[in-house]
């Protein structure tokens, strides 16, 4: 069989870079929101004692609101953001080979995997809410392993479709 050894896919980057960043803030304000809601209540439970009068809800809704959009912005800058820039500047996906080649360099953290091609048993594509919002899509791997690590995410790819529908031709070539 003649297959490709070597093809790179691209990328949106930019489009890539907002819907992480997005993505991201929404995750800080929902971690950050639940507990944020808990222990902004925690100054007040005595004042909140007896009667609660719309005065009193007002302002302990506002002091959660404003609590937990400053924390989760403050969180989200100093976590994520640059982190966000990062992944999508360098995140890749190749074929070389028989193994299919995936990862992305943010700085302090770098991941790159190696997949066999006998080890990828579908591919698809999905595209969120959220994603649509962005114009992108994201490419699914599921692998014969198990536990977090057995599917791949692989969002941003330009003609995702396409990309999907040329790595299983090439996986169902070399079986």
């Amino acid at each position: 069989m003649n297959y490709p050894e070597n093809i790179v896919y691209d990328f949106d980057h930019k489009a890539l870079s907002a819907y992480l960043k997005t993505s991201w803030f929404f995750k800080w304000f929902g971690i950050l929101g639940i507990f944020g809601a808990t222990f902004a209540l925690m100054p007040f439970a005595e004042w909140l004692e007896g009667e609660v009068l719309l005065g009193k809800a007002i302002f302990i809704s506002m002091w959660i609101l404003i609590g937990t959009v400053g924390v989760s912005t403050a969180c989200y800058l100093l976590f994520s953001h640059f982190r966000a820039s990062a992944t999508a500047k360098t995140i890749f996906l190749r074929v070389e080979g028989s193994f299919l080649v995936t990862g992305a360099r943010t700085g302090v953290f770098a991941e790159t995997r190696r997949v066999h091609f006998r080890s990828a048993t579908d591919y698809s594509v999905e595209e969120t809410w959220l994603m649509k919002r962005f114009g992108i899509k994201q490419l699914g791997i599921n692998t014969s392993g198990s536990g977090p690590k057995a599917r791949i995410l692989i969002p941003g790819i330009l003609e995702c479709e396409r990309v999907s529908s040329e790595l299983a031709e090439i996986d169902s070539q070399r079986e």
